[in-house]
């Protein structure tokens, strides 16, 4: 993303708690400037233009995510923008604290900004039920793997000079046949912005 902005004209900083991440993308971007620090503890020598945050926010506990959200709003000039990626819905990881769309407008808003867009992304319904469909029968290998076990180690010996099957090859198939036909689905999604209960979604906000 910083790079994004850099090649568009924006004096771009970018932050990150990550020492390793920094200095990777100092060594990639040598004309951005790069601080390993987190939002709660960044403040800019003046204010920005324009301040992004990708799926940063859901990764603080709730009462944390408001102190996040008025430090952007600090960052930023009367009537600057910030742009927001962050997963709306629920999330079973326990470090993820994701709010409804409207939750997180009304978190904004709260905090100093006026909503000026939404779109949603990342619904991958292919990719899902791939992943999906391929749990559930690696689930049933699972079952009955004690006989399964013992009739592998008969075969093997039966047929040691057979070479193995070249499974890496499937596998990659099968996932690039997967994301070809994801493909075309999540750009009809998104330009839709179809309203389905898991997805993420990318926020214009507006200071105020």
């Amino acid at each position: 993303m910083a790079r994004f902005l850099s090649e568009r004209g924006y004096l771009t900083v970018g932050i990150d708690l990550q020492p390793d991440l920094i200095q990777a993308a100092r060594r990639r971007n040598p004309h951005v400037s790069f601080t390993c620090t987190s939002v709660q503890d960044y403040s800019p020598a003046e204010p920005f233009d324009l301040v992004s945050s990708v799926e940063v926010i859901r990764h603080n506990p709730y009462e944390e995510q408001h102190r996040v959200i008025r430090r952007l709003r600090e960052s930023l000039v009367d009537g600057g923008y910030a742009i927001v990626l962050e997963g709306i819905g629920e999330d079973p990881r326990p470090q993820a604290f994701y709010r409804t769309l409207g939750g997180w407008v009304e978190t904004f808003e709260k905090s100093g900004f006026r909503k000026v867009a939404t779109r949603r992304y990342y619904y991958h319904l292919v990719v899902k039920a791939a992943r999906r469909f391929t749990s559930m029968l690696t689930s049933r290998v699972h079952t009955g793997v004690g006989q399964a076990q013992r009739r592998l180690e008969v075969n093997l010996k039966e047929s040691a000079a057979i070479p193995a099957p070249k499974t890496g090859y499937l596998r990659d198939f099968t996932k690039r046949v997967v994301v070809g036909l994801d493909a075309p689905l999540e750009a009809f999604l998104i330009r839709r912005n179809v309203a389905l209960p898991y997805s993420d979604c990318g926020f214009l906000f507006q200071a105020v």
